[in-house]
Protein backbone atom coordinates (compact mmCIF):
# COMPACT_ATOMS: atom_id res chain seq x y z
CA UNK A 1 0.00 0.00 0.00
CA UNK A 2 2.85 2.35 0.88
CA UNK A 3 4.58 1.52 -2.41
CA UNK A 4 1.40 2.23 -4.37
CA UNK A 5 0.99 5.61 -2.66
CA UNK A 6 4.65 6.51 -3.20
CA UNK A 7 4.44 5.36 -6.81
CA UNK A 8 1.39 7.56 -7.42
CA UNK A 9 3.00 10.63 -5.83
CA UNK A 10 6.24 10.29 -7.79
CA UNK A 11 4.36 9.56 -11.01
CA UNK A 12 2.39 12.76 -10.44
CA UNK A 13 5.69 14.61 -10.08
CA UNK A 14 7.03 13.03 -13.28
CA UNK A 15 3.87 13.82 -15.21
CA UNK A 16 3.93 17.47 -14.16
CA UNK A 17 7.64 17.72 -14.97
CA UNK A 18 6.92 16.32 -18.46
CA UNK A 19 3.77 18.38 -18.93
CA UNK A 20 1.40 15.39 -19.11
CA UNK A 21 -2.27 16.11 -18.31
CA UNK A 22 -3.71 14.68 -15.08
CA UNK A 23 -5.95 12.35 -17.10
CA UNK A 24 -2.85 10.44 -18.24
CA UNK A 25 -1.56 9.92 -14.69
CA UNK A 26 -3.28 6.52 -14.09
CA UNK A 27 -1.84 5.09 -17.32
CA UNK A 28 1.59 6.44 -16.39
CA UNK A 29 1.37 4.67 -13.02
CA UNK A 30 0.39 1.43 -14.76
CA UNK A 31 3.43 1.57 -17.05
CA UNK A 32 5.98 2.09 -14.26
CA UNK A 33 7.67 -1.08 -13.02
CA UNK A 34 7.37 -1.13 -9.19
CA UNK A 35 10.68 -2.93 -8.57
CA UNK A 36 12.75 -0.64 -10.78
CA UNK A 37 10.92 2.38 -9.36
CA UNK A 38 11.61 1.26 -5.77
CA UNK A 39 15.36 1.01 -6.38
CA UNK A 40 15.57 4.37 -8.16
CA UNK A 41 13.59 6.04 -5.40
CA UNK A 42 15.70 4.46 -2.63
CA UNK A 43 19.03 5.57 -4.14
CA UNK A 44 17.76 9.08 -4.90
CA UNK A 45 18.27 8.49 -8.61
CA UNK A 46 14.57 9.09 -9.24
CA UNK A 47 14.89 12.80 -8.45
CA UNK A 48 17.96 13.14 -10.68
CA UNK A 49 16.65 11.48 -13.83
CA UNK A 50 17.99 13.24 -16.96
CA UNK A 51 15.51 14.59 -19.46
CA UNK A 52 15.55 15.17 -23.20
CA UNK A 53 17.51 18.40 -22.89
CA UNK A 54 20.13 19.80 -25.32
CA UNK A 55 22.86 17.90 -23.44
CA UNK A 56 21.18 14.57 -24.20
CA UNK A 57 20.70 15.55 -27.84
CA UNK A 58 24.39 16.49 -28.07
CA UNK A 59 25.36 13.10 -26.62
CA UNK A 60 23.15 11.37 -29.20
CA UNK A 61 24.85 13.27 -32.04
CA UNK A 62 28.31 12.38 -30.70
CA UNK A 63 27.34 8.70 -30.38
CA UNK A 64 26.14 8.67 -33.99
CA UNK A 65 29.44 10.20 -35.11
CA UNK A 66 31.42 7.59 -33.14
CA UNK A 67 29.43 4.80 -34.78
CA UNK A 68 30.26 6.17 -38.25
CA UNK A 69 33.94 6.57 -37.31
CA UNK A 70 34.38 2.99 -36.17
CA UNK A 71 32.29 1.62 -39.01
CA UNK A 72 34.78 3.32 -41.35
CA UNK A 73 37.67 1.60 -39.54
CA UNK A 74 36.01 -1.80 -39.95
CA UNK A 75 35.33 -1.17 -43.64
CA UNK A 76 38.92 -0.06 -44.22
CA UNK A 77 40.30 -3.23 -42.62
CA UNK A 78 37.84 -5.46 -44.45
CA UNK A 79 38.51 -3.96 -47.91
CA UNK A 80 42.32 -3.89 -47.69
CA UNK A 81 44.09 -7.25 -47.87
CA UNK A 82 47.21 -5.61 -46.45
CA UNK A 83 45.32 -5.19 -43.19
CA UNK A 84 44.45 -8.90 -42.99
CA UNK A 85 46.96 -9.76 -40.29
CA UNK A 86 46.91 -10.33 -36.55
CA UNK A 87 47.44 -6.78 -35.34
CA UNK A 88 44.82 -5.26 -37.63
CA UNK A 89 42.36 -8.01 -36.70
CA UNK A 90 42.82 -6.95 -33.08
CA UNK A 91 42.42 -3.29 -34.04
CA UNK A 92 39.29 -4.21 -35.97
CA UNK A 93 37.95 -5.95 -32.87
CA UNK A 94 38.63 -2.82 -30.81
CA UNK A 95 36.74 -0.78 -33.41
CA UNK A 96 33.85 -3.24 -33.13
CA UNK A 97 33.90 -2.84 -29.33
CA UNK A 98 33.82 0.95 -29.68
CA UNK A 99 31.00 0.77 -32.22
CA UNK A 100 28.87 -1.51 -30.04
CA UNK A 101 29.63 0.58 -26.94
CA UNK A 102 28.33 3.64 -28.78
CA UNK A 103 25.21 1.77 -29.87
CA UNK A 104 24.63 0.60 -26.28
CA UNK A 105 25.06 4.12 -24.92
CA UNK A 106 22.79 5.54 -27.62
CA UNK A 107 20.07 3.06 -26.64
CA UNK A 108 20.68 4.00 -23.01
CA UNK A 109 20.13 7.67 -23.86
CA UNK A 110 16.91 6.88 -25.72
CA UNK A 111 15.57 5.05 -22.65
CA UNK A 112 16.16 7.82 -20.12
CA UNK A 113 13.71 9.31 -17.66
CA UNK A 114 10.33 7.67 -17.22
CA UNK A 115 11.20 5.16 -19.96
CA UNK A 116 13.76 3.67 -17.59
CA UNK A 117 11.04 3.15 -14.98
CA UNK A 118 8.94 1.26 -17.53
CA UNK A 119 11.64 -1.38 -18.04
CA UNK A 120 11.42 -4.76 -16.37
CA UNK A 121 14.45 -5.73 -14.24
CA UNK A 122 15.56 -8.16 -16.96
CA UNK A 123 15.48 -5.47 -19.66
CA UNK A 124 17.25 -3.07 -17.31
CA UNK A 125 20.02 -5.64 -16.76
CA UNK A 126 20.31 -6.15 -20.53
CA UNK A 127 20.54 -2.39 -21.13
CA UNK A 128 23.21 -1.75 -18.51
CA UNK A 129 24.94 -5.10 -19.01
CA UNK A 130 25.59 -4.31 -22.67
CA UNK A 131 27.84 -1.44 -21.56
CA UNK A 132 29.78 -3.74 -19.24
CA UNK A 133 30.11 -6.35 -22.00
CA UNK A 134 31.60 -3.89 -24.50
CA UNK A 135 33.88 -2.41 -21.83
CA UNK A 136 35.02 -5.90 -20.82
CA UNK A 137 35.61 -6.90 -24.44
CA UNK A 138 37.73 -3.77 -24.96
CA UNK A 139 39.88 -4.43 -21.88
CA UNK A 140 40.32 -8.12 -22.67
CA UNK A 141 41.18 -7.27 -26.29
CA UNK A 142 43.81 -4.75 -25.21
CA UNK A 143 45.30 -7.41 -22.92
CA UNK A 144 45.27 -9.92 -25.80
CA UNK A 145 47.15 -7.43 -27.98
CA UNK A 146 49.70 -6.90 -25.21
CA UNK A 147 50.24 -10.65 -24.86
CA UNK A 148 50.54 -11.11 -28.64
CA UNK A 149 53.06 -8.27 -28.94
CA UNK A 150 55.04 -9.62 -26.00
CA UNK A 151 55.23 -13.13 -27.46
CA UNK A 152 56.18 -11.74 -30.86
CA UNK A 153 59.04 -9.71 -29.37
CA UNK A 154 60.30 -12.71 -27.39
CA UNK A 155 60.19 -15.20 -30.28
CA UNK A 156 61.28 -12.67 -32.94
CA UNK A 157 59.42 -14.59 -35.63
CA UNK A 158 57.93 -13.10 -38.81
CA UNK A 159 54.19 -12.98 -39.28
CA UNK A 160 52.59 -16.36 -40.11
CA UNK A 161 49.21 -15.96 -41.80
CA UNK A 162 48.45 -19.66 -41.29
CA UNK A 163 47.99 -19.03 -37.57
CA UNK A 164 45.23 -16.45 -37.92
CA UNK A 165 42.80 -18.93 -36.40
CA UNK A 166 44.51 -18.34 -33.05
CA UNK A 167 43.67 -14.65 -33.30
CA UNK A 168 39.98 -15.33 -33.92
CA UNK A 169 39.97 -17.91 -31.12
CA UNK A 170 41.48 -15.34 -28.76
CA UNK A 171 39.02 -12.63 -29.87
CA UNK A 172 36.13 -15.05 -29.41
CA UNK A 173 37.38 -15.89 -25.92
CA UNK A 174 37.55 -12.17 -25.07
CA UNK A 175 33.91 -11.72 -26.03
CA UNK A 176 32.81 -14.89 -24.23
CA UNK A 177 34.43 -13.80 -20.95
CA UNK A 178 33.04 -10.26 -21.39
CA UNK A 179 29.50 -11.60 -21.92
CA UNK A 180 29.79 -13.82 -18.85
CA UNK A 181 31.01 -10.86 -16.79
CA UNK A 182 28.17 -8.63 -18.00
CA UNK A 183 25.59 -11.38 -17.43
CA UNK A 184 26.40 -11.96 -13.74
CA UNK A 185 23.68 -9.56 -12.47
CA UNK A 186 20.95 -11.11 -14.61
CA UNK A 187 22.10 -14.53 -13.39
CA UNK A 188 21.52 -13.49 -9.79
CA UNK A 189 24.35 -11.26 -8.57
CA UNK A 190 22.19 -8.17 -8.06
CA UNK A 191 20.60 -6.22 -5.21
CA UNK A 192 16.94 -7.01 -5.90
CA UNK A 193 15.40 -7.38 -2.46
CA UNK A 194 18.48 -5.91 -0.75
CA UNK A 195 18.21 -2.14 -1.12
CA UNK A 196 21.03 -1.15 1.30
CA UNK A 197 23.53 -2.99 -0.92
CA UNK A 198 22.50 -1.15 -4.11
CA UNK A 199 24.76 1.09 -6.16
CA UNK A 200 23.61 4.70 -6.54
CA UNK A 201 24.78 5.04 -10.14
CA UNK A 202 23.39 1.63 -11.12
CA UNK A 203 20.44 1.14 -8.73
CA UNK A 204 19.79 -2.55 -9.49
CA UNK A 205 23.47 -3.56 -9.26
CA UNK A 206 24.98 -4.63 -5.97
CA UNK A 207 28.01 -2.63 -4.89
CA UNK A 208 29.98 -5.87 -4.58
CA UNK A 209 29.51 -6.60 -8.29
CA UNK A 210 30.50 -3.05 -9.27
CA UNK A 211 33.62 -3.27 -7.07
CA UNK A 212 34.49 -6.69 -8.52
CA UNK A 213 34.29 -5.44 -12.12
CA UNK A 214 36.33 -2.30 -11.47
CA UNK A 215 39.02 -4.25 -9.60
CA UNK A 216 39.24 -6.78 -12.46
CA UNK A 217 39.56 -4.00 -15.05
CA UNK A 218 42.20 -2.14 -13.01
CA UNK A 219 44.27 -5.31 -12.51
CA UNK A 220 44.11 -6.05 -16.25
CA UNK A 221 45.19 -2.50 -17.10
CA UNK A 222 48.12 -2.82 -14.66
CA UNK A 223 49.09 -6.12 -16.29
CA UNK A 224 49.01 -4.42 -19.69
CA UNK A 225 51.22 -1.60 -18.44
CA UNK A 226 53.78 -4.13 -17.16
CA UNK A 227 53.73 -6.04 -20.45
CA UNK A 228 54.24 -2.93 -22.57
CA UNK A 229 57.03 -1.75 -20.29
CA UNK A 230 58.71 -5.14 -20.76
CA UNK A 231 58.21 -4.95 -24.54
CA UNK A 232 59.84 -1.51 -24.57
CA UNK A 233 62.83 -2.88 -22.65
CA UNK A 234 63.11 -5.83 -25.04
CA UNK A 235 63.07 -3.50 -28.04
CA UNK A 236 65.75 -1.28 -26.54
CA UNK A 237 68.01 -4.19 -25.61
CA UNK A 238 67.70 -5.98 -28.95
CA UNK A 239 67.43 -3.11 -31.45
CA UNK A 240 70.07 -4.60 -33.74
CA UNK A 241 68.32 -7.95 -33.81
CA UNK A 242 64.98 -6.33 -34.59
CA UNK A 243 66.44 -4.26 -37.41
CA UNK A 244 67.25 -7.41 -39.36
CA UNK A 245 63.57 -8.06 -40.04
CA UNK A 246 62.05 -6.32 -43.04
CA UNK A 247 58.79 -5.62 -41.25
CA UNK A 248 60.36 -4.43 -38.00
CA UNK A 249 59.63 -0.75 -38.70
CA UNK A 250 56.01 -1.54 -39.56
CA UNK A 251 55.66 -3.69 -36.43
CA UNK A 252 57.11 -0.97 -34.21
CA UNK A 253 54.72 1.56 -35.73
CA UNK A 254 51.80 -0.69 -34.81
CA UNK A 255 53.26 -1.15 -31.33
CA UNK A 256 53.42 2.61 -30.80
CA UNK A 257 49.84 2.91 -32.02
CA UNK A 258 48.60 0.30 -29.56
CA UNK A 259 50.52 1.86 -26.66
CA UNK A 260 48.86 5.21 -27.43
CA UNK A 261 45.47 3.48 -27.60
CA UNK A 262 46.05 1.90 -24.17
CA UNK A 263 47.18 5.24 -22.71
CA UNK A 264 44.12 7.06 -24.04
CA UNK A 265 41.88 4.24 -22.79
CA UNK A 266 43.29 4.59 -19.26
CA UNK A 267 42.98 8.40 -19.35
CA UNK A 268 39.35 8.32 -20.54
CA UNK A 269 38.08 5.52 -18.31
CA UNK A 270 39.90 6.38 -15.06
CA UNK A 271 37.36 9.10 -14.04
CA UNK A 272 34.34 6.76 -14.27
CA UNK A 273 36.30 3.98 -12.53
CA UNK A 274 37.09 6.37 -9.66
CA UNK A 275 33.44 7.49 -9.53
CA UNK A 276 32.22 3.88 -9.34
CA UNK A 277 34.70 3.11 -6.56
CA UNK A 278 33.41 6.20 -4.75
CA UNK A 279 29.89 4.84 -5.24
CA UNK A 280 30.97 1.59 -3.59
CA UNK A 281 32.70 3.38 -0.70
CA UNK A 282 29.96 5.91 0.10
CA UNK A 283 27.49 4.64 2.69
CA UNK A 284 25.17 7.48 1.76
CA UNK A 285 24.74 8.80 -1.80
CA UNK A 286 27.28 11.54 -2.55
CA UNK A 287 26.03 14.46 -4.71
CA UNK A 288 28.70 13.84 -7.35
CA UNK A 289 27.29 10.37 -8.02
CA UNK A 290 24.28 12.00 -9.69
CA UNK A 291 26.61 13.63 -12.26
CA UNK A 292 27.64 10.26 -13.69
CA UNK A 293 26.45 11.15 -17.21
CA UNK A 294 29.41 13.52 -17.63
CA UNK A 295 31.86 10.85 -16.51
CA UNK A 296 30.34 8.36 -18.94
CA UNK A 297 30.61 10.96 -21.71
CA UNK A 298 34.36 11.31 -21.03
CA UNK A 299 34.69 7.52 -21.21
CA UNK A 300 32.83 7.47 -24.52
CA UNK A 301 35.34 9.98 -25.92
CA UNK A 302 37.77 7.07 -25.95
CA UNK A 303 35.68 5.41 -28.66
CA UNK A 304 35.78 8.65 -30.67
CA UNK A 305 39.54 9.11 -30.30
CA UNK A 306 40.65 5.59 -31.28
CA UNK A 307 39.85 5.97 -35.02
CA UNK A 308 41.72 9.30 -34.98
CA UNK A 309 44.72 7.57 -33.39
CA UNK A 310 44.66 4.79 -36.01
CA UNK A 311 44.57 7.39 -38.79
CA UNK A 312 47.31 9.64 -37.43
CA UNK A 313 49.64 6.78 -36.52
CA UNK A 314 49.31 4.70 -39.70
CA UNK A 315 49.99 6.00 -43.19
CA UNK A 316 48.27 2.94 -44.66
CA UNK A 317 45.16 3.56 -42.58
CA UNK A 318 45.08 7.19 -43.73
CA UNK A 319 45.19 6.04 -47.34
CA UNK A 320 42.40 3.55 -46.68
CA UNK A 321 40.21 6.22 -45.05
CA UNK A 322 40.82 8.63 -47.91
CA UNK A 323 39.95 5.87 -50.34
CA UNK A 324 36.64 5.24 -48.60
CA UNK A 325 35.78 8.94 -48.37
CA UNK A 326 36.74 9.61 -51.97
CA UNK A 327 34.71 6.81 -53.46
CA UNK A 328 35.92 3.42 -52.30
CA UNK A 329 39.11 1.58 -51.53
CA UNK A 330 40.67 -0.94 -53.83
CA UNK A 331 41.79 -4.23 -52.44
CA UNK A 332 45.53 -4.18 -52.22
Amino acid sequence: MFLDQLLFEKSDLLSRRRGFPDTELPSLVMMINPRVYLHYNYTGKLDHQPTGDPKTIAFLVVCSFIILENLTVLLAIWKNHRFHNRMYFFIGNLALCDLLASVAYLVNLLLLGEKTLELSPVLWFVREGSMFVTLGASVFSLLAIAIERHLMMIKMRPYDASKNYRVFLLIGTCWLVAVLLGALPILGWNCLGNLPDCSTILPLYTKKYVAFCIIVFILLLLAMSVLYARIYILVKSSSQKVSKHRNSEHAMSLLRTVIIVVGVFIACWTPIFVLLLLDVACERPCPILYKDDWFIAVAMLNSAMNPVIYTLASREMRRAFLGLVCGGTRSQ
